[in-house]
């Protein structure tokens, strides 16, 4: 039911259905794996022929056979079962057991599933965990943020990542899924994350990386987040593409939104205040109102976070209340207009991280507002879950290609390449090495182009 549910979402979104209003009945007849046809369908598009013979290859066909038709997932550092929820949706995965240490979260998660996360899970033994396809941690990311102690792996929850991995390698899953902010990137020239790839390396499995911004995915918030997928056999995987829409706050605000959660006087002037302090100083903080056509800046689990993104509601004159603070911005027209402020309920903020409306919060309404800023969004888990899925499935060996145009060695491309194999024999990491590839194809390509227009002349 799952992989058919996959199936014709998948075709609905590749626009694949037939003139008739039903779907491609050659498709469906011919590969009875969705995830099969779906491969199928994009290498047709794209005519890469020569990976259509690996995917209808006889040791192909015997490795798929291999990998389940609903992929079993251990969720660690569970949060509010985001990764569950993006996961579950597609029908082709299921949580198995999951791992989570704060008290309010782990109610939140059992309201919701009627299970109990297991606690740390770097101090549970490997006997308690169930066997499972894939291995999933949203590791906590306060070492690697701007805004914690910015310690990376040095610092004890930083370094739950090796924990992680001598989990992996005990379990050896078919895959591995990671989420991080990402700082993980940026702190000290990415040596953290460079950690976190060898890691990965060292235990035997391909990783690939990439920050996605949620906004990209159907949610209507600018979260940039780093996900790390690694696989134990050098399988080609990509990570979804943006869709078109971009949603904004507006589409996610409550009608009747109770009035505790607009701010008073008192409290506006000292967002004012404290924005000028800021100011004074040369620095960019304070609190900024949010564009409702936009979407909506990164939530935090920080208790401030919401304060300092504040909504702004037109004054009513008929209906004014006078417990409401009252602060005068420009509207549409750049015309001074006075605005009440009000901070985003919790389940405007559930949906800014994309989790459905039957999602119970039972806690107090600072306890939910953490705990959605340390969750992730559920849409971006889906996307990059059926992408791992399709993966699996696929099997198609990870090979670069030879260009289809080959690059005539002249003197200066000889030069070129002898300047960046010393280059790149002395990179620090991964990040740095991305840099020195792109640059290096750039400047092939101007020599490339010099030599071409010579010839033509």
């Amino acid at each position: 039911m799952g992989t058919l549910h996959l199936f014709s979402l998948s075709l609905k979104q590749q626009g694949t259905e037939s003139n008739g209003g039903g779907y491609n009945i050659f498709v469906i007849a011919a590969y009875r794996q969705s995830v099969k046809a779906i491969l199928i369908l994009k290498l047709i598009r794209s005519k890469n022929m020569s990976k259509l013979k690996k995917i209808n290859n006889p040791n192909i066909e015997s490795a798929v056979k291999n990998v389940p038709d609903i992929l079993r997932v251990i969720e660690l550092c569970a949060g509010l079962g985001g990764t569950r929820l993006g996961a579950e949706q597609l029908g082709v995965f299921k949580v198995v057991q999951s791992s989570e240490i704060e008290p309010k979260v782990i109610q939140t998660y059992y309201d919701n599933f009627r299970e109990v996360p297991l606690g740390d899970f770097s101090k549970i033994p490997p006997s308690e965990w169930v066997d499972c396809e894939i291995m999933a941690a949203s590791l906590p990311c306060q070492p690697f943020s701007s805004e914690g102690n910015k310690l990376g792996t040095e610092d004890e929850r930083g370094a739950l990542v090796y924990s992680f991995i001598k989990m992996v390698k005990t379990k050896k899953p078919l895959a591995i899924f990671l989420e991080n902010v990402t700082g993980l990137v940026s702190l000290e020239d990415g040596k953290h994350l460079d950690i976190f790839l060898n890691l990965i390396r060292s235990i035997g499995y391909f990783p690939h990386y990439k920050i996605i911004k949620s906004s990209d995915h159907g949610v209507a918030q600018a979260r940039e987040r780093i996900y790390i997928c690694a696989f134990s056999k050098n399988i080609k995987f990509e990570f979804p593409e943006p869709r078109g829409h971009i949603p904004n706050v507006a589409s996610i605000l409550e009608e009747n939104p109770h009035q505790k959660y607009f701010l008073n006087q008192r409290e506006i002037n000292h967002l004012k205040l404290r924005k000028e302090v800021y100011q004074s100083r040369g620095h960019g903080f304070g609190f900024k109102i949010l564009d409702l056509d936009k979407p909506s800046r990164t939530l935090l689990k920080s208790s401030n976070s919401k304060i300092k993104n504040p909504i702004p509601v037109p004054v009513q004159k008929n209906n004014a209340n006078s417990t409401y603070g009252v602060i005068e911005l420009t509207d549409e027209n750049n015309k001074p207009k006075k605005f009440n402020l009000r901070v985003l309920t919790p389940r405007e903020c559930a949906r800014l991280q994309g989790f459905p409306e039957n999602y119970k919060f039972t806690g107090s309404d600072s306890d939910t507002y953490a705990q959605l800023g340390n969750a992730v969004s559920v849409p971006v888990i889906k996307a990059i879950f059926k992408e791992i899925y399709m993966a699996l499935k696929g099997n198609i060996e990870n090979v670069i290609e030879a260009p289809r145009d080959k690059l005539e060695l002249t003197d200066a491309h000889k030069e070129l390449v002898a300047i960046y194999d010393l280059k790149l024999s002395n990179v620090k990491n991964d990040i740095e090495r991305k840099r020195l590839e792109k640059e290096f194809r750039i400047k092939a390509a101007k020599i490339r182009m010099i030599s071409k227009s010579r010839k033509a002349s």
